[in-house]
This record gives structure tokens, C-alpha cells and sequence, in this order.
């Protein structure tokens, strides 16, 4: 046998006991594992914080489909430890009813390439150490119409994959985006008759949305202090009032306060400027009238119309032995705040006048 021949041999004996030999004594021969390795996956980035706008704000929108809107939130880690806390690649924003609405997911509303938006780095005070990133993101679409006059949440997911499971997604923050704003217009002080005078409270709606359901408004009166022109006082330190304590300063937003604890000037005058009248304390504790009308249709109040309508009217008699006597008026728009309005600050208006 040639040596060609001698190493067959040799070679076949070798694997035919690598074969038969668990099979003679009872071993199974080894199976090839036919598992799917698959690829880890890809860890989300850590969930952002949103700074801006505050949990619970009131904010401004404006009707048909023009409400813009810059969120910014906080994004931890990232920068000395990348390969612990992975970059964000893309961020998506969700703005959802507060009731009933759908936890944000990707693509949410809005998303965009984390670098695309405006960031700064956040840093400790002492040590001067870099702690994340503060993105500011102005919503590159008006917020729907439909979002609006309603309680919203406002989520933020930070992502590292365009997928929801490469996404985490912060707490979210309730706002209401409102369209509204009723405006306290006018006060018309009327004499009706020979003994009556009539007060009305109206009110317009500045904004650009539609009042829902009613509304009330409330008008309270006090006699005022005239001068003796028949006008009403407004400035204490020129009538001499400016250290009596029983003189109120009534301000023109509808607050009051005693004469004698108004700040003043380096030459000590008291400044006048939102001074709308002056009562004696014993006017402030008896109102010759205070009331609350009944509620009025919001729809009634159409939205940026130029002409104020009526809210609330009271009417009390004034004798004409008398006048001439000076009544100064509060009217307050929404008294029970009913409306959530985008500015508030023009809910009360207030004014004096002389009866004859």
C-alpha cells in the first residue's frame, strides 16, 4: 500500500470514530445552534424637561390656524458620557387634549434633527462643570385651531432612532392656549329719570374666538368726593386730602387704598395718575349698590367687533335735594371668571362721574 493510500485510510478511520463513537456508547452528536443572533437594541436617549412654558400657563392664541408657539426643554448627559446616555438624534413634540387624549409617540406633531435646533450648553455654577443642553424649538406649524380654549399637555420625546422605541418622552406640561379676551369698555352712567340713576357695565371681546357658554358681570358704587366745580377729585395732595385717614384713593383697576399709605414723591406729593376718585371710608363700607347680573350668551360677544354691548345694569335712586353728587363706578367683566382669557388685566373698569 502506497503512503497516498495509508493516509486515506488513516483519515477515514479518524472521522468514522468521530461519528460512531457517541453513537456505540450512548452520546448524541452535537446539533448546530440555529438561534437568530440579532442586534442589541438601540437605547433610548434620556428623557428631556420641558422649562418653557411653565405647567399651567395661560396662553395667547389667535384664530384661523395662526397660534405659533417656542417650547424649550432641557436635555441631560450627553456630553462627557456619550456612550452611556446616547445623543439624542431627533426630537418630537405632541400637543394632546388633557382628557382623553393619546400618549405622544413618534412622529408626534412636530420633530425635527436634534442639531437643527438652537441650543445652549447648561452648566453647574461651581465647578464649572457641562451638564446637557437647553433647546429652544419654535413649532414650524401654527397649532390647530382645535387645540385651542381647552386644557392641553405638552410632551417632549428625545430620540435616538426614528422610532418610538428609540424614544423617551419626559413629563408632560398642562397649558390652555386661549383665543379669548373680553374687554371692560365702558361704564355709562345715565339719569333716566328725575330721581334714577342707571349704571351699565359693557364689554367687548378683543379676542378672536368664540365666548363659550354665559358669562356674568358685577357693578358696585360709591359716592365720591367733588371739588367745587362738581368734578370728581382725583388728585389728594392738590385737594389737601393727602394725610387724612379716612380718604380711600380709588385706582383706575379697580383696587383701593388709604391716601395716607400712598408712596410719594421726593417733593411729597402723592402721584395721581391712576387715581380715579376719592371716598370717604364710611362710602366704602355702605356701596350705594353692589350686585352681580345674570349670566349673558358669550356667543353675543362676536369676536373683534368694534361696538361694546351691555353686561350688567343696576339702577337706585337719587333724590334731587342731593345732587349734584359724585358716584364713582366698578364694573368687572366675567366677575366669576368663567372665561379662560388670554389677559385678564381688562377685566375691571372704573369710572366717576357727577349726577345734576
Amino acid at each position: 500500500m502506497g503512503s497516498t493510500q495509508c493516509s486515506l485510510v488513516i483519515r477515514f478511520v479518524l472521522v468514522a470514530s468521530a461519528v460512531l463513537a457517541p453513537l456505540l456508547f450512548g452520546v448524541s452528536p452535537p446539533v448546530a445552534d440555529a438561534r437568530v443572533i440579532l442586534p442589541p437594541p438601540v437605547p433610548a436617549a434620556r428623557a428631556p424637561t420641558i422649562v418653557s412654558p411653565a405647567a399651567h400657563s395661560l396662553l395667547r392664541g389667535e384664530r384661523p390656524n395662526l397660534t405659533s408657539l417656542s417650547i424649550r426643554w432641557d436635555q441631560p448627559g450627553v456630553i462627557f458620557h456619550p456612550t452611556f446616555d446616547p445623543a439624542p438624534q431627533f426630537f418630537v413634540v405632541c400637543i394632546r387634549p388633557l382628557s382623553g387624549g393619546a400618549p405622544c409617540s413618534w412622529p408626534g406633531d412636530w420633530n425635527a434633527i436634534a442639531g437643527s435646533i438652537p441650543n445652549t450648553v447648561i452648566r453647574s455654577t461651581f465647578p464649572n462643570i457641562a451638564l446637557g443642553y437647553r433647546y429652544t424649538f419654535a413649532l414650524p406649524s401654527a397649532i390647530p385651531d382645535n387645540k385651542l380654549d381647552v386644557p392641553v399637555v405638552l410632551t417632549v420625546g428625545a430620540c435616538s432612532g426614528a422610532k418610538n422605541s428609540a424614544c423617551s418622552f419626559g413629563a408632560g406640561v398642562s397649558v390652555q392656549i386661549s383665543s379669548l379676551d373680553l374687554d371692560a369698555e365702558n361704564i355709562a352712567i345715565t339719569v333716566p329719570s328725575a330721581t334714577t340713576v342707571s349704571v351699565s357695565g359693557q364689554a367687548i371681546n378683543r379676542g378672536t374666538g368664540p365666548i363659550p357658554g354665559t358669562f356674568t358681570g358685577s357693578v358696585t358704587v360709591f359716592k365720591a368726593r367733588i371739588n367745587a366745580f362738581d368734578q370728581c377729585i382725583r388728585d389728594p395732595s392738590a385737594a389737601g386730602l393727602a394725610n387724612d385717614p379716612n380718604i380711600i384713593a380709588m385706582f383706575d383697576n379697580g383696587s383701593g387704598a388709604f391716601v395716607t399709605t400712598l408712596p410719594r414723591g421726593s417733593n411729597g406729593v402723592i402721584d395721581s395718575s391712576h387715581i380715579v376718585a376719592l371716598i370717604d371710608v364710611a362710602s366704602a363700607a355702605a356701596p350705594v349698590i353692589s350686585m352681580v347680573g345674570n349670566p349673558v350668551p358669550g356667543a353675543n360677544y362676536v369676536p373683534q367687533v368694534s361696538s361694546a354691548r351691555g353686561v350688567v345694569d343696576a339702577e337706585f335712586a337719587v333724590p334731587v335735594s342731593d345732587r349734584p353728587v359724585g358716584f364713582v363706578a366698578t364694573f368687572t367683566v366675567d366677575a366669576s371668571r368663567q372665561v379662560m382669557e388670554y389677559d385678564e388685566t381688562n377685566n375691571v373698569k372704573v369710572e366717576c362721574d357727577v349726577v345734576f
